[in-house]
């Protein structure tokens, strides 16, 4: 191929092999130096333009800082300042929620936006979910420490059967606390009356637990065989109505949980206490109306059986009371369906 070009001196026009594209030549007819232009087949791409139009990432300096996880970072750190805090660290549980919530929503944000920087989002994740978890932690050790404050600081009973008037036992003249005579102990076999509540064991039953459907799990039977104490509580008020939350303490909740001892002195777990694994009959929370009544059931270990004495302690703070109740079980008295 050639190249036209044109000489600025003389104006003559005239052809060159476009070899020499890029050089300098003399013009034939004035012997003006020319230079030989490149042609479109023999030009260079254009650099500048063609860089333009390549997308680089950004550099760290130029990247935006995610205002989300600017958020997410100061509530995670605040949680993880209070979640040391006993009673506190309930706050500090919100809070952890909350800022792995916004952190996890500004992480995703910043990697679908390539110039926003990932360091808040990610910190703020992190630190947030950390709280969470300790300040769960902790609240679960709160409600432990106030269920062994009110299971333990009992007071005056009353223990009834069906022919007997009401007649109160003098706990408090001995000055023994924990496990102590029979006197201090209602029978399970017995009807128990504690202020307006009157307390009832109905059944006591070793076998596998019927647990409904929940998440990822169809109805069924536990895996392993437990204790099942069926407990009916009446409200013996005619003027005042009883607000009940489980002995099983569920959760969080600052309410009592059931405690289960042998006479040998072994203690037994609560079982099935999570809101997802909660068996068949039982009563989460309820407001039990003058002369009505209702049952619960609570789940714990199978005794060994070398045991011939169960202990339940009962928090009267889930009976609105402020003391709590003693109940001794006969190991004779539970029926073993399963082993």
């Amino acid at each position: 191929m050639s190249i036209i070009i044109t000489c600025r001196q003389c104006s003559k026009r005239f052809r060159v092999d476009d070899r020499h594209a890029g050089r300098s030549t003399g013009c034939p007819a004035c012997g003006a130096t020319l230079q030989i232009p490149m042609s479109e087949s023999t030009s260079p791409p254009n650099t500048r333009a063609n860089q333009r139009n390549v997308s680089h990432p950004p550099l760290a300096s130029s990247l935006q800082h995610s205002g989300a996880g600017i958020a997410a970072t100061v509530i995670g750190a605040l949680a993880l300042f209070l979640c040391w805090v006993p009673f506190v660290s309930v706050v500090a549980l919100v809070f952890g929620f909350l800022g792995t919530i916004i952190g996890a929503v500004a992480y995703i944000t910043a990697r679908a936006n390539r110039r926003t920087a990932l360091a808040f989002p990610i910190a703020g994740t992190s630190v947030s979910l950390l709280a969470f978890i300790i300040a769960g932690w902790m609240s679960i050790k709160t409600t432990e420490a106030l269920d062994t404050i009110f299971g333990l600081h009992d007071g005056p009973l009353v223990a009834l059967d069906s022919n007997t008037q009401a007649q109160p036992t003098d706990s408090d003249s001995s000055g023994d606390s924990g496990r102590g005579s029979a006197d201090h102990w209602q029978p399970a076999d017995q009807i128990v009356q504690h202020g307006n509540t009157t307390l009832r064991i109905m059944s006591l039953i070793v076998d596998y637990v019927p647990l409904p459907a929940s998440l990822g799990r169809p109805a069924g039977p536990s895996g392993n065989p437990s204790l099942m104490i069926t407990v009916q509580i009446i409200n013996a008020s005619d003027t005042q109505k009883i607000e009940y939350h489980t002995w099983a303490g569920l959760g969080l909740a600052f309410h009592g949980r059931a405690r289960l001892e042998d006479n040998l002195g072994n203690n037994y777990h609560a079982l099935h206490h999570d809101l997802g694994d909660a068996p068949v009959g039982r009563t989460l929370s309820a407001s039990i109306y003058p002369g009505r009544a209702i049952t619960d059931i609570l789940v714990f270990e199978p005794p060994i059986p070398k045991a011939t004495a169960l202990d339940l302690i009962l928090p009267g703070l889930n009976v609105d009371a402020d003391e709590g109740v003693r109940i001794r079980i006969p190991t004779s008295m539970i029926d073993w369906r399963a082993s």
